[in-house]
């Protein structure tokens, strides 16, 4: 009964230690509660009261365990460990009724195996701190151990910067090569943009490019010494074997590079342009023509560029070392005014034209050279425009012929004689194209080549002629002088009139006063008895001037009164002699006392001046009362 009781208890071991992980070769008898188990080494360990029974599934669970070196004994069931006083409890032949506490004891190493892991766990920790500091340890330099390495380091075999070999060298010896690569390549540096199909290019200089060559050199020194052991050699090796070639590190200036940009303005940001009329002028000093022939420019489309924008985009890229073009963003802007458009807008609504046939030389040249002066004269609107502020002072030393003038009420020879001619073929012209006329005095007395109260006066500093555009769109001024034919034509080009008629002037005489006013100016150097006329009466005269419309076949459509002009009484001004006569003065042929001998200095020689009181006075020489040409320097008051 006890054997088999034995047997079966061995069995019931050997099942539970392969729950649990247990070698069933190993013996494992169970005490009392609280007893000791000791294991093959002689080890023991306490085992707690009522300990449950533990089931482990280890890795390999449900294999067969290995088969024990020891020989399988047979051990009795002692009762008194498996059952309590008063407990029953019955075992069949080949099976265990009620499970048996269990409990398996690890079997402790041994001295000599814990020796043995010690050596080993030191070894591999000795080898791992030799991997770490050989292979492991990434190293960087700086302070003096980088300083040291720069001033007397040498560069691994293989290195290159700009394509220049540094192998072996120093940082002094390799700079100057180095350097004048630099130089080379900043001369080959350049980056184009493009606006719309047109290509500009920034040169290095535009760019504001530099070469940092110090710390070229400096990276191309640290290559090999930096980083970890393998790293490192790695390194070394591929310079040594394939070359190594260290990128030169150039910087641009982003205020040069918006400034070289900003050059460009003007073919890069074009303004929408409106058509526009061209005044080309065609003049002839030596035949004394001046002409205009009118071309019209076509509108041009606007093109704006973000300099700003394009400049960040092309340092943008030099950053990242990328040479393509950079293609400019742009916006179109459409013109105001197209060509058609202009075409229709514009026509000559000014036209007056006087001769001048029997003038001489000095005074033709002045009129055509003012004629020339202000000959396709552009006029904005709103803008006002003074014809002594265009033409300047009248002086021999500004060009202007001598010419016969009035000054202080007498005829004078003087620069820039003759112009008020031009100036009052202006007027007429100016007129009938109702522009607006803000300063304005006519001469003395009327005009031959005008109508009456239809002439403007002109002196250096004043009066002067001036007209205001009061029109919306700008105007022109047209000469049209020919100084061999005598003839001098002004027109104005202006918006055409919405009514399509012409505007003509003529004026009537309404009245005449004064006469018989002489004044005396007396001359020691003449004679007594002796006279010399200056300038001849000229009477007052009021004038009404009407404005006509006419249509196309020049029918008159409309009249109105458009001003009334008075010219002032002038009497006459005659030299009178007031010197004694000599008995010996008819004797002496060489020194004739006549009084019809002497000739004074004043007396114009030309054949617009008058030289006796009967000669009328031709329609060159008037000058205006109000305001005389008294520019001792040559006024240029016209006549």
């Amino acid at each position: 009964m006890s054997r088999e009781l034995g047997n079966n208890g061995e069995e019931n071991r050997k099942r539970s230690a392969r729950k649990i992980g247990e070698d069933p070769a190993q013996n494992a008898p169970e005490t009392e509660n609280g007893a000791i188990h000791e294991d093959a080494a002689g080890e023991s360990a306490a085992v707690p009261e009522e300990a449950p029974a533990v089931y482990a599934v280890p890795d390999g669970a449900g294999e067969e365990p290995a088969e024990s070196a020891e020989p399988e004994e047979e051990q009795e069931l002692n009762c008194e460990t498996c059952s309590e006083p008063g407990d029953q409890r019955t075992f069949g032949k080949n099976k265990l009724e009620e499970p048996l506490l269990m409990e398996r004891e690890r079997k402790p190493w041994s001295t000599k195996k814990k020796a043995i892991l010690i050596v080993v766990i030191a070894a591999v920790a000795a080898a791992a701190v030799l991997a770490y500091f050989f292979l492991g340890q990434s190293r960087g330099l700086a302070g003096d151990g980088l300083q040291q390495i720069l001033d007397n380091g040498t560069f691994y075999e293989g290195v290159s910067v700009e394509g220049v070999d540094l192998s072996g060298k120093t940082v002094d010896e390799a700079r100057p090569e180095i350097e004048a690569k630099v130089d080379e390549a900043l001369k080959d540096l350049s980056i184009d943009y493009k606006v719309n199909e047109d290509t500009y290019t920034l040169t290095s200089s535009q760019l504001g490019a530099k070469a940092d060559v110090d710390e070229a050199l400096r990276m191309a020194m640290l290559y090999g010494r930096e980083g970890t052991f393998a790293q490192r050699s790695q390194a070394i090796e591929v310079a040594k074997t394939q070359g190594v070639e260290i990128e030169m590190p150039f910087t641009y200036d982003q205020a040069a590079i918006l400034a070289s940009i900003q050059a460009n303005d003007e073919k890069i940001n074009i303004p929408a342009q409106n058509a526009s009329v061209v005044m080309n002028k065609q003049t002839d000093e030596d035949k004394l023509f001046t002409d205009i022939e009118i071309e019209y420019k076509d509108s041009v489309t606007g093109l704006e560029v973000n300099d700003q924008e394009l400049a960040d985009a092309v340092y943008a890229q030099l950053e990242q070392n990328n040479f393509e073009p950079v293609t400019a963003n742009t916006q179109v802007t459409q013109p105001e005014l197209s060509l058609e458009q202009i075409k229709e807008q514009y026509a000559v609504i000014g036209d007056f034209e006087t001769k001048y046939t029997s003038s001489a030389y000095g005074r033709k040249y002045n009129i055509w050279k003012m004629a020339d002066i202000i000959n396709g004269i552009e006029i904005m609107p709103g803008e006002t425009w003074s014809i002594n502020d265009e033409a300047g002072p009248r002086t021999y030393s500004r060009g202007w012929k001598g010419a016969p003038g009035i000054s202080d009420g007498e005829y004078k020879e003087e620069a820039g004689g003759g112009i008020c001619q031009t100036s009052s073929t202006l007027y007429g012209a100016v007129i009938r194209a109702e522009v607006e006329v803000v300063d304005r005095s006519h001469h003395s007395w009327p005009l031959d080549y005008v109508p009456g109260g239809l002439d403007a006066t002109i002196s250096t500093g004043s009066p002067d002629f001036k007209i205001k555009n009061n029109y919306d769109i700008p105007i022109y001024i047209i000469s049209k002088c020919d100084g061999q034919a005598g003839t001098i034509r002004m027109q104005i080009y202006g918006p055409k009139f919405e009514d399509g008629l012409t505007r003509d002037f003529d004026s009537e005489l309404i009245g005449t006063f004064g006469g018989g006013k002489v004044n005396y100016i007396d001359d020691p150097s003449l004679p007594a008895g002796t006279e010399q006329v200056i300038i001849k009466e000229h009477i007052g005269k009021k004038y009404q001037v009407y404005k006509y419309y006419k249509d196309a076949d020049g029918n008159i459509v409309k009249t109105e009164k458009f001003s009334v002009e008075t010219y002032d009484n002038k009497p006459a001004k005659i030299r009178r002699g007031t010197g004694a006569a000599t008995p010996e003065t008819p004797t002496t042929p060489e020194t004739p006392t006549t009084p019809e001998t002497p000739t004074t200095p004043e007396t114009p020689t030309t054949p617009e001046t008058p030289t006796t009181p009967e000669t009328p006075a031709t329609p060159e020489t008037p000058a205006t009362p109000e305001t005389p040409a008294t520019d001792p320097a040559g006024g240029g008051g016209g006549t």
